[in-house]
């Protein structure tokens, strides 16, 4: 589990240029 927040946090850190509005994380959203 504690690997599966490490790269969680990791995708939360990434950065994207526009026209980009949105990012979807999908191991937050389905995260229990």
């Amino acid at each position: 589990m504690a690997a599966a927040e490490r790269l969680a946090d990791a995708v939360d850190a990434l950065k994207f240029a526009p026209p980009t509005t949105h990012i979807y994380n999908p191991l937050r959203y389905a995260w229990p």
